[in-house]
């Protein structure tokens, strides 16, 4: 568990060991638990957002844990993924914990089958009754048909059949008759969404009477309510017990009628468990920290709470930042633009909702399990969705301005763009016009001269054509002369062709026998080569899907065709390298081996074969030396620049941050403001995957994984592309980028750039929604960074060179950089666009890039190596991204956003000091 506890857990549903805190539900979990005891079969049944999870989890599994009469199991099967497909019954069994080491039981799978009848039977040496809970169970109905009826095959032999057919027929050992003759009881408990009820009709064919006894989960009366905000905040801690993250609290009567009158559904009268762990939530995470400290609890005001709608807010533009950008941008439009109109919520059918562009059911129902949106079905049978609540209808109209007016600040920006480019169009027409006359000019003189001269010629083309005829006759005269000579030679050529014949035919049979040996030796030599090719084209590709394991097994392959073995051992090495630095020591050491006899070193190959692994650093030393060894070019210029930042030095100088081009003005720019840099060096591209996964592996993650806000916790991230080694890292936060920064480093031999506290909350950092709030402070020396905003920018304007392109490298974008324009949705390899005049590239497009600073606004003096605001509520973003228009990715633009944000738009690339 957990130490470093929180008192409301939020938006998600409430865990087994919170039991403690969650209050509100003590009449529900008293029925609910009677019922279960009586019956064999409950429907456990609500809207989504009610809490039906956490009823179970933190009211009934408890009590079941004392009572130790039952052995439960709570099985979850998850939305179907054609991809994956596990069938529920495997899913049910496999969600099961197996029974005591070594003891199949009386009904072993391999003799009787792996079915829940027979589980159950070899579990009764431990209980006689069992209780199965079924969470979200409308998941089961996304399975395919026939996936769905072996689960309810499975459930109803287990449910209401003494003994299987499969176990009657068989010969039973006496041990096995007696455990058939001890029946076990069985109960069933299904959760689910009160708008998928109808559903569960389709089981009855084999679970009759299934919907007998149903118990509705209805939102909390305001005494509930009034006891889930008050008591968690209460609590105090017993000896012995975990300590809870925040102090003891209290609300006064004027906050408490301020949340409950905020959150009070009109027409029912009663509170979402949702809406009010949303608010609760804010108030401990994000008001608490700010109470001054006294003698007693600390008391939360009604004037502490403000205006409870950017806590709505808050949560509105959260929930839509997990979402893909596509989800993103059709959810906007659902939420904004369809269900909120003239300031209430509007209720929609589900199949109209589906007519929204980039509308689907899977994003539905994501929206509904976060409490965004909720279903119910209206009296015809038709599944209603609106907007959760009404506390969500300000902040939403609030998000819908601000996209309106940026969605019109873009579109007045690219018709002026396009205003600009009809503009030049025409001027460059007007220069071609001109361009045409005077060619036309030209052209006339010219044939003017050309009729002349012609003339001219054919003057003296007949003079010259009298002098021929004479010449002619003489030239005759001396053919027939030579004609009676060339017959005697070509009498005595013949007799020397005849005696030459007979030995050029045995000479031809001869070649032609060698050139049928050759060709056949050729034709198996071009088969191999050709393969070896394939297969070095499939290991790269590997390699680029990150793949080493298969790409090892390819390359090995090609190694035994013995052909082009330099560049399958240069695919070896790389291997090789990838699984030293990541720990993988005796694979780096199998395949440094074998490249070194392709390469035709035995004695290297012997050397490396034998080397000690014992101490894994010194041992990463001498494989990474054995490598460099072997091919000291390859390991220089393309594995270290592959897998490590490639630092170019920039010259320091003085420059006016925020102007597009010298003399115009903007939002940003101000002469005053001037900036004078010291030398550094910046990464010549974003971090890409390649090399963020080569810090992931070395600290036992994968590529997808980053590490919660408590440090602990792993969340998985994919863009819809796929993790691709050469294109720049995403879904990577702030901290992220620090820790990767810091980790590199110490890889380098250098001090650390940051010194990083994650018990520590960042007393500059004034973001509301920042989960992690790490204390993160920089360091001096040449370690590895995040740039600052002025280094960013200097080397995108290039340095000293001073170019007054609006992107880094040019005024085109689409030469130097991706955005929505040119990029099909998605990142692209770094480099792969034109550099800048100082060798950089991608600083306009591909991705946005993290800096160092807070963001803030620009001073109004000059200042030497600024390192940006001294607190803020956002770091500073920079270059646009693949997801942007052109706007956003000039040279001059400033973005931000929360520290913690993961965003698949988002990366970065490293700087370093001197």
């Amino acid at each position: 568990m957990n130490n470093n506890r929180f008192r409301y857990p939020g938006i998600r549903p409430f865990h087994t060991d919170e039991s403690d805190r969650f209050f509100g539900r003590d009449n529900d979990i008293e029925r609910l638990w009677r019922l279960i005891r009586l019956e064999q079969v409950v429907i456990l049944y609500g809207r989504s957002g009610f809490g039906k999870s956490s009823l179970l989890a933190a009211g009934i599994y408890p009590k079941l844990a004392a009572d130790q009469r039952y052995r439960f199991w709570e099985v979850r099967f998850g939305p179907y993924r054609p991809e994956a497909p596990r069938p529920p019954a495997d899913t049910l069994l496999n969600q099961m914990t197996p029974g005591p080491a070594g003891d199949p039981g009386p009904f072993p799978a391999a003799d009787f089958g792996a079915g829940l009848w027979q589980t159950l039977k070899n579990r009764q040496g431990e209980h006689k009754k069992f209780i199965l809970f079924f969470d979200q169970f409308e998941e089961l109905f996304s399975y395919p048909p026939a996936q769905i009826l072996a689960f309810k095959q499975q459930l109803a032999e287990a449910l209401y059949t003494a003994v299987p057919e499969a176990v009657a027929e068989a010969a039973l050992s006496p041990a096995q008759e007696k455990a058939l003759n001890e029946p076990f009881e069985l109960k069933v408990v299904f959760s689910i969404r009160a708008d998928r009820m109808s559903q569960l009709k389709t089981l009855e064919d084999y679970l009759p009477n299934l919907l007998r006894h149903g118990y509705p989960l209805d939102a909390l009366d305001e005494q509930q309510a009034r006891a889930a905000i008050v008591e968690p905040a209460a609590l105090t801690t017993l000896p012995g017990e975990p300590g809870f993250a925040t102090p003891r609290f209290a609300y006064t009567p004027e906050a408490l009628d301020a949340i409950l009158q905020a959150l009070r559904d009109e027409a029912s009268g009663r509170y979402a468990a949702s809406a009010l762990q949303i608010v609760c939530r804010h108030v401990e995470r994000h008001i608490l920290p700010g109470l001054p400290a006294g003698p007693g609890p600390a008391t939360v005001t009604a004037g502490d709470l403000g205006e409870l709608s950017s806590i709505f807010r808050n949560f509105y533009d959260s929930t839509l930042r997990e979402l893909s950008p596509e989800d993103c941008a059709a959810a906007c439009r659902l939420c904004e633009d369809v269900l909120i109109k003239d300031g209430a919520r509007v209720p929609y059918a589900a199949q109209a909702l589906l007519g929204v562009p980039g509308v689907h059911q899977a994003l539905l129902d994501r929206l509904a399990a976060t409490s965004l949106l909720r279903g119910e079905r209206a009296e015809q049978g038709r599944l209603l969705y609106e907007v959760g609540h009404d506390t969500l209808v300000g902040p939403i109209q609030e998000a819908a301005k601000a996209r309106r007016e940026q969605e019109e600040k873009e579109r007045l920006q690219r018709e002026a763009e396009d205003q600009r480019r009809q503009k030049e169009k025409a001027q460059a027409a007007t220069r071609r016009a001109w361009l045409i006359t005077l060619g036309a000019i030209a052209l006339a003189a010219w044939a003017l001269y050309q009729t002349w001269a012609a003339t001219q010629s054919e003057n003296r083309a007949e003079k010259a054509r009298r002098e021929a005829l004479v010449l002619a006759e003489s030239a005759r005269a001396a053919q027939g002369r030579a004609e009676a000579s060339q017959l005697r030679a070509g009498e005595a050529e013949k007799a020397a062709r005849d005696s030459a014949d007979y030995a050029r035919t045995q000479a031809a049979e001869a070649i032609k026998a060698q050139a049928i040996a050759d060709e056949a030796l050729r034709r198996a030599n071009d088969n191999a080569a050709v393969a070896v090719r394939v297969l070095l084209s499939q290991a790269r590709q590997q390699v680029v899907d990150l793949d080493y394991a298969a790409a090892a097994v390819t390359l090995h392959a090609a190694a035994r065709l013995e052909q082009d073995r330099p560049a399958v051992a240069r695919g070896l090495l790389e291997i090789a390298f990838f699984q030293a630095e990541t720990g993988g020591l005796y694979e780096a050491r199998a395949r440094a081996a074998a490249a070194a006899r392709l390469l035709g070193s035995a004695a290297a190959a012997e050397q490396i074969a034998g080397a000690r692994l014992a101490d894994g650093p010194a041992a990463r030393n001498t494989l990474l030396a054995a490598i460099q060894a072997l091919a000291p070019d390859y390991y220089r210029d393309s594995l270290l620049t592959r897998y490590y930042p490639f630092m170019l030095p920039v010259q320091g100088g003085a420059f006016v941050p925020g102007c597009i081009k010298p003399g115009e003005t903007g939002d940003e720019c101000d002469s005053a403001y001037v900036v004078t840099l010291s030398d550094y060096r910046l990464a010549r591209t974003e971090t890409t995957v390649w090399q963020y996964n080569l810090y992931c592996a070395a600290r036992g993650l994968g590529i997808a994984q980053r590490i919660g806000p408590e440090g602990d916790t792993l969340n998985d991230f994919a863009p819809s592309w796929g993790w691709k080694g050469n294109h720049p890292v995403v879904y990577v936060n702030w901290y992220d980028a620090a820790e990767y920064a810091n980790w590199l480093s110490e890889r380098m031999g250098l001090a650390r750039a940051y010194e990083i506290r994650k018990d520590e909350e960042d007393k500059t950092n004034e973001s509301s929604s920042d989960q992690y709030k790490w204390t993160v402070r920089p360091l001096p020396g040449p370690g590895f960074r995040l740039p600052t905003e002025a280094e960013w920018e200097w080397a995108a304007r290039g340095g000293i060179r001073r170019d007054t392109f609006r992107y880094a490298g040019s005024d085109t974008l689409d030469l130097v950089g991706w955005y929505y324009g040119n990029s099909k949705s998605h990142s692209w390899p770094v480099a792969a666009q034109r550099a800048n005049g100082l060798g950089f590239f991608d600083l306009s497009g591909n991705v946005w890039e993290w800096c160092g600073d807070w963001k803030g606004a620009y001073p109004s003096g000059p200042r030497i190596n600024p390192v940006g605001a001294p607190s803020g509520a956002g770091r500073v973003l920079r270059g646009g991204s693949w997801y942007d228009s052109l706007g956003y990715c000039q040279v001059s633009v400033r973005n931000y956003n929360d520290p913690d944000v993961r965003s698949i738009s988002n990366g970065f690339r490293l700087s370093q000091g001197y």
